[in-house]
């Protein structure tokens, strides 16, 4: 079975639809107004080096579930609805035509991201999209708790363990844009960077495909799917490489 590992943010969309979620409900009355200011004073800190990437996602993810506590799941949901066009505004040109050509491949398509899954599931039958790991809010009594049930921003790489358990083989294709999702990147036979910038890239044996270039990036992957149009049944074991070796004595190493 083939399967891509798609993130979300910067990768088919400019900037990180959690913090876009959050400027809209703040401006709709429904986000708690003491944790928008951590908020912001997280971006703040991110932006001047003193916060992580690591601990951006991590604690942007905490502060987000804290900021929805005793929301109903109904009413975030008509929020979502409405705030679609939003998102449809910051998602690049060339992001739909890539999940229409993994369908056409018949190639599995699943995203590892730390944006809300509750916007991403929006997209599940428009991308037609296999699976999704990606943040979720802890609901109880029909409310949400203010804790995190689940996120992958930070750990992509669990993703890839649950994945492999179920696919039986490494994946064929990742997409990323960032150091968190070098363990999307590693695992892949083929993995591409997507920037819409020459910036710097957190493993440079990995090529990048430019955001700009819709037509580059679509011919790259349809060469790859090309390539490997015959190989769905081959054996679990397929796609070892340096790089996804290395990614699995280091989920070793962290068990």
């Amino acid at each position: 079975m083939n399967y891509a590992v798609i993130d979300w943010d910067n990768t088919l969309r400019q900037g990180f639809a959690l913090f876009t979620w959050i400027e809209y409900l703040r401006e709709h009355n429904i986000f708690d107004k003491k944790m928008d200011k951590m908020i912001t004073s997280l971006l703040e800190n991110h932006k001047s080096g003193k916060v992580s990437y690591k601990e951006l996602s991590s604690i942007a993810s905490r502060l987000y579930s804290e900021g929805i506590k005793g929301i109903t799941p109904a009413e975030l949901g008509l929020q979502v609805k409405n705030y679609l066009p939003i998102e449809e505004a910051h998602m690049y040109a060339f992001s739909e035509k890539i999940f229409n050509l993994l369908e056409a491949y018949d190639v599995k398509a699943v995203v590892v991201s730390g944006s809300p899954k509750i916007i991403i599931n929006e997209y599940t039958e428009r991308f037609n999209l296999d699976d999704i790991y990606a943040l979720t809010t802890q609901e109880y009594s029909g409310k949400y708790t203010g804790e995190v049930e689940d996120t992958f921003g930070h750990d992509k790489g669990r993703a890839i363990d649950i994945l492999v358990k179920k696919y039986g083989a490494m994946p064929l294709l990742a997409l990323g844009d960032s150091i968190a999702d070098l363990d999307l990147l590693h695992a892949a036979k083929y993995g591409y960077w997507i920037k819409d910038s020459d910036q710097d890239v957190a493993d440079d044996s990995i090529p990048v495909l430019h955001a700009k270039d819709t037509e580059h990036i679509l011919h790259a992957i349809r060469a790859i799917l090309d390539q490997h149009k015959d190989t769905r049944n081959s054996s679990s074991d397929r796609y070892l490489s340096p790089r996804n070796t290395q990614f699995r004595q280091r989920r070793v190493a962290m068990a």
